[in-house]
């Protein structure tokens, strides 16, 4: 009987002392993987800076502006008017700066030049506002056409992937979401132009970047299982 009783204390011992171990490895790795996170997002946003400060100039800065004029004059086509010339000075600065300019700020600077330069000369509110339609859409509609062509790589990975690294399944869903996303942008840029509202609008076009954001911040942190260095976090749990 005391047998018994002596081996079932040690079984309770050594399955005590193993889920303690366990806890302890569990903290660990999760300190551990907590850890890996905050450097790998220190040195994406390091890598990310210069182009987080390149999109503000080209897309944030002359909305801004725009928000701004409207919201103290009331008058749109003066707004479009500071909006302009505002995208003027940050392009102008983008290569004085950088000594070039991409794709995608070349895309952005034609698109606004085309439809709001050509929207304050006519006076028309619904060309200016077309432009998101078409901004949006044929950005939206590239993403997700870049995935279904044979031997080349999504467009996020051409456009980001000298600031992130991911790999081919992690490009390919990112770029996946945010076409999906652009669309719906689009239209719902269609239906706030339909209702011939320029309040309307303007709200709508300032929800849109609020929307951006959380986008970013629900899926940022779902992208990071797609990382190369993401399968180093298990070798702690294996040795």
């Amino acid at each position: 009987m005391k047998h018994i009783l002596s081996r079932c204390m040690i079984i309770k011992v050594t399955s005590v002392c193993t889920h303690a171990t366990l806890v302890i490895r569990s903290e660990v790795y999760s300190s551990n993987v907590f850890l890996d996170s905050m450097v790998e997002c220190t040195h994406m946003l390091k890598k990310a800076n210069a182009q987080f400060l390149i999109s503000f100039l080209i897309e944030a800065l002359p909305f801004i502006v725009f928000l701004a004029t409207f919201a103290i004059y009331h008058n749109f086509f003066f707004s479009v008017l500071a909006l302009l010339i505002v995208s003027f000075f940050s392009i102008t600065s983008l290569w004085i700066w950088k000594r070039r300019i991409s794709y995608i700020d070349l895309y952005v600077i034609a698109i606004t030049l085309i439809f709001d330069g050509r929207g304050f000369v006519i006076h028309s509110p619904g060309t200016v506002m077309f432009r998101d339609t078409f901004y949006d859409g044929l950005l939206g509609l590239m993403c997700i056409g870049s995935l279904f062509i044979t031997n080349r790589k999504p467009l996020l990975e051409y456009m980001f992937e000298a600031y992130c690294d991911l790999t081919a399944r992690g490009w390919w869903l990112a770029t996946f979401r945010t076409g999906i996303l652009f669309v719906f942008l689009a239209l719902g840029n269609e239906i706030a132009r339909s209702s011939h509202n320029l309040n309307y609008w303007v709200l709508y076009k300032t929800s849109t970047y609020f929307i951006v954001i959380l986008f970013v911040v629900i899926f940022l942190p779902q992208m990071r299982r797609y990382s190369p260095h993401h399968a180093k976090t298990y070798s702690f749990i294996i040795e």
